[in-house]
């Protein structure tokens, strides 16, 4: 089952109980209540389908702009993770603004 599918069977469960879904903001504010009805759930679908579409794309644009660097300036934009040693990495802060500019752009389209 592919997740749209799972997601779309989901939403079905969720419309047969009338429920709500409480949104929030990044700062974990209330902001809004999401109705779950059947003539909503293609359109809640449809967006995060792109959303994901779009993150996937930014992340492949990303990595074919780093193997076109040399080591030297690919520090720049990526460091080595405390976190997940011994070979793990993570984005620097120019590294996130680059990323966040391509996906961005890509929603300018």
């Amino acid at each position: 089952m592919t997740n749209k599918e799972y997601l779309k069977n989901q939403f079905k469960k969720l419309i047969k109980h009338d429920l709500k879904i409480k949104v929030f903001d990044g700062e974990g504010n209330s902001t809004n209540y999401l109705n779950i009805t059947p003539n909503n759930i293609k359109q809640i679908l449809k967006i995060l389908t792109k959303d994901k579409t779009k993150f996937e794309l930014a992340d492949k644009l990303y990595f074919i702009f780093m193997d076109h660097l040399c080591d030297s300036d690919i520090a720049e934009f990526v460091e080595s993770d405390p976190d997940n040693l011994p070979s793990g990495t993570r984005n620097t802060e120019k590294g996130m603004k680059l990323f966040n500019e391509i996906e961005s752009a890509l929603e300018d389209l």
